[in-house]
């Protein structure tokens, strides 16, 4: 049986991923739609390279 401790950590790394998609689709999509600009250049690169790197980096790092 997990821990109270071990549950949150579990959650919150959940909740946290699911973030991390959503922040990553809103940003693509509005880069397609032309209402924003990624302004890290690192992650800019990533997209105009490919976007399905940039989606997988972006969802690593947490």
């Amino acid at each position: 049986m997990l821990k109270a401790r071990d549950k949150a950590i579990i959650v919150s790394s959940i909740v946290f991923l699911i973030l991390s998609l959503l922040d990553a689709t809103l940003t693509l999509w509005g880069l397609g739609q032309g209402a924003i600009e990624e302004v890290n250049p690192v992650m800019r690169w990533l997209i105009e390279e490919n976007t399905i790197t940039f989606m997988i980096v972006k969802l690593s790092l947490h």
